[in-house]
């Protein structure tokens, strides 16, 4: 336990940078984006089509676009009171140069790689379904089958 006199704590508060990632005040909405997009391989699709960093970021404004709906420019703002994690914050020209330098094929390199993800996705509910149906129409000719028993003298 180190003791400071109340100087010293008001001189470390005074050199401490301020920042506006300091007052988020909703969480719920974002985390919930962010975690869905994770599960279903959005995030991954991303980062993999236009980098780690530049992906999350597109997930972030994403998020932004989703939730609110507001100009580029508003995002720093909107940001500043809304979780998202390893935030950054860019003006509305960072943005607009970002995105200038996407490209077309970037767009259909993620599409295809998010359709890919989703037919395999499909594929996979799908076997899942036929072998359920499966177990299931076993299971009820398996009961409704009446057993011989031992011929009888």
């Amino acid at each position: 336990l180190v003791e400071r006199t109340p100087e010293e704590v008001q001189e470390e508060l005074n050199q401490r940078v301020p920042s506006p990632l300091n007052d988020i005040v909703s969480y719920g909405a974002s985390a919930a984006c962010w975690l869905v997009a994770q599960q279903s391989g959005m995030l991954e699709d991303l980062k993999e089509t236009f980098g780690a960093e530049i992906g999350s970021d597109l997930l972030r404004l994403a998020i932004y676009q989703y939730l609110d709906g507001g100009s580029m420019d508003c995002f720093e703002q909107w940001a500043s009171q809304h979780w998202l994690p390893r935030a950054r914050i860019f003006s509305g020209r960072r943005i607009s140069e970002m995105l200038s330098e996407i490209t077309h094929q970037d767009i259909t390199s993620y599409l295809k790689l998010r359709n890919q993800r989703c037919v395999e996705h499909f594929n996979s509910v799908k076997t899942q379904a036929e072998n359920s149906k499966k177990q299931a129409l076993d299971s009820a000719i398996s009961r409704w089958t009446p057993r011989r028993s031992a011929p009888t003298r």
